[in-house]
């Protein structure tokens, strides 16, 4: 029987109190192959790891963080370098929380 531990686990989390975010990339190499990463800045933990750069990586963000108990409504402070697609993203997906219309 193969067991998904890594599922298994992330069904148990409860993410709701995650107010404080910070976003940034590394390079896994001098090739450029980006992995984006998304932590909580309170805990001190990884809420989500992903392929690539771009500005549609905090929407996959916002609706993994909804999966386990999280409320992208919690989030009150966003952190992230000055890439254009992470300031792109975070404004269309977390900031309109921050300062709702």
């Amino acid at each position: 029987m193969i067991v998904d531990y890594v599922t298994l686990t992330r069904e148990q989390e409860d993410l709701s109190e995650v107010k404080i975010v910070g976003v940034d990339e590394t390079s896994v190499c001098k090739g450029y192959n980006y992995v984006s990463l998304m932590v909580d800045q309170e805990e001190k933990r990884r809420l989500f790891v992903t392929e690539g750069k771009r500005h549609g990586i905090v929407n996959e963000f916002v609706k993994d963080l909804e999966l386990p108990r999280g409320a992208n409504e919690n989030i009150r402070q966003i952190s992230c370098n000055i890439f254009p697609a992470f300031i792109k993203g975070a404004e269309k997906n977390i900031c309109r929380n921050m300062f709702p219309s």
